[in-house]
């Protein structure tokens, strides 16, 4: 019986660490996105108007986040109209988002280079970058 307590604090401290260490990581994240919108120099209809430093990141447009670890595993970017796009570069801080599994950004008006910490990002599986004006 003792042995059963012992394992079940043990366990339950662990898990609690975990979830402490969880919030720095998910706020890097939202800084990352941050940074990324901070490099859109058009969006003529608004669509990155909710991605304000006191909302929840996970609800803003075109982020998708785990459910569980509230890591940023999708940014889907696809332009839906002639006047929904968006216009700017791929900053470096793309790379930040270690989680990452789905970059889609077909069809805006993204220019430059495609930056190189795009390789930073291992659990990438989907990147659509047609449509736009990258290079590299």
């Amino acid at each position: 019986m003792v042995f059963t307590w012992f394992l079940f604090v043990a366990l339950a401290s662990s898990s609690m660490a975990t979830f402490t260490l969880a919030e720095p990581i998910a706020f890097n994240d939202k800084a990352a996105l941050l940074r990324i919108k901070k490099s859109i120099t058009q969006d003529p209809s608004n669509l990155l108007a909710g991605w304000t430093p006191n909302s929840d990141y996970c609800s803003w447009y075109g982020v998708t986040c785990d459910e569980f670890s509230k890591r940023v595993i999708g940014l889907n970017f696809t332009a839906r109209s002639f006047k929904s796009f968006l216009a700017g570069t791929l900053p470096d801080s793309i790379g930040d988002l270690a989680e990452l599994r789905t970059l889609v950004i077909s069809h805006n008006a993204f220019s430059g280079e495609i930056p190189v910490n795009v390789r930073k990002l291992q659990f990438l599986e989907v990147l659509e970058l047609q449509g736009n004006n990258l290079s590299g």
